[in-house]
């Protein structure tokens, strides 16, 4: 897994999405989401990963509480300068969107 998601870090036009953690890792969420955020952030670096929330597929648990738990989990891995991107501008990057017109 590792060596797939470096290969794709390679690649200068791809950015990382970390989401979906909750629905794959299930029981061994705990465990693992740090491990994987910090693989995903070491590779692509925050100003090409960004957060992403996975819902509805997440939501089987209640609205939210995955969504939190995976937001949580991202935020802990990544340090203040990192989340910065993580929460938003990697994202506007990435879309190419201009919230100075909103």
């Amino acid at each position: 897994w590792r060596r797939g998601i470096e290969g794709l870090a390679a690649l200068p036009n791809v950015f990382v999405k970390c989401s979906g953690i909750p629905a794959e890792a299930g029981d061994a969420f705990t465990e693992v989401a740090g491990v994987f955020d910090r693989v995903a952030l070491d590779a692509f670096g925050a100003e090409r990963a960004m957060f992403g929330s996975d819902w509805p597929v997440s939501g089987e648990v209640g609205f939210g509480v995955p969504v939190a738990r995976a937001l949580d989990a991202l935020r802990a891995a990544a340090s203040d300068a990192e989340w910065a991107s993580l929460s938003g501008e990697t994202a506007r990057a990435a879309y190419a969107l201009n919230t100075s017109d909103v």
